[in-house]
């Protein structure tokens, strides 16, 4: 498995003490760092990473992010990035 960082951009809630204006929200992206091993092919139309990994190959604690919402994923050995919004291969690594 590759160790990689995965960037994306993950739904969130809006806190407040009580009601909001529409043109009060935050209209930002919440972006969000994922670190881990790359599970090539456990969830079509998503990028798989487990955070744990044992001597037996299990692993734990396994994150799907749907490929829409994957900003960036790099491999931590070297290489470099893997895929990056509107790469065209997205499909392919998350298959």
């Amino acid at each position: 498995m590759t160790p990689v960082r995965v960037t994306w951009a993950d739904s969130h809630s809006v806190e407040a003490d009580g009601w909001l204006m529409v043109d009060n929200l935050d209209d930002g992206p919440c972006v969000v760092r994922t670190v881990g091993w790359l599970l090539t092919g456990a969830k079509a139309g998503h990028v798989s990473v487990a955070l744990s990994e044992d001597e037996n190959g299990m692993v734990r604690d396994v994150f799907h992010i749907p490929v829409g919402m994957v900003l960036e994923l790099a491999a931590l050995d070297g290489t470099g990035v893997i895929l990056g919004h509107n790469c065209g291969r997205c499909d392919l690594q998350a298959t």
